[in-house]
């Protein structure tokens, strides 16, 4: 199956809230329901149009052939010349076929066209992911987001 991965048209965006509902169900369940709900809030539709707009930030989206979306990656250019991957999501069912490591390698393209010379993420579930991938384990943020350990990974780009 044919996966394309690119920067959604603003009417692209209004697919993606099924996504983070599907996230926060299946990945995040072991939040509660107020703490989903923030989740929730924080990718509404009107955050996510909003995002689309503004120039410092990247929404990228995979899709089958059928134009369905099957992952989600928003990123943030920030003042310092540091691109942040704020959130990363393939649907279950696609895993294991290197989506997401295509998401993170557009993206890090995008971010050295911007003027970015280091990528960060941080995550409170993937890190075996970001470690196989070639990320550098920099930290642990203690009881960061919502009561959470998370580590933050980073890469040089080149």
């Amino acid at each position: 199956m044919r996966i394309t991965i690119k920067e959604p048209g603003i009417f692209d965006v209004f697919k993606l809230p099924r996504i983070f509902y599907k996230a926060v169900d299946e990945d995040y369940a072991f939040y509660d329901k107020k703490v989903q709900k923030k989740i929730l809030d924080r990718n509404s539709l009107w955050r996510l149009l909003v995002a689309k707009l503004r120039q410092n930030r990247i929404i990228l989206t995979s899709s089958k052939q059928t134009n369905d979306i099957v992952g989600v990656l928003l990123g943030v250019v920030s003042l310092d010349g540091v691109g942040i991957v704020n959130w990363l999501y393939v649907l279950p069912e696609y895993r294991k076929e290197g989506i997401a490591r295509k998401m993170l390698s557009k993206v890090e393209k995008i971010f050295l066209q911007r003027g970015c010379h280091k990528l960060v993420v941080t995550s409170e579930i993937a890190s075996d992911f970001y470690r196989k991938i070639g990320y550098k384990k920099e930290g642990l943020l203690k009881n960061h987001w919502w009561g959470k350990d998370f580590y933050i990974f980073s890469k040089v780009l080149k």
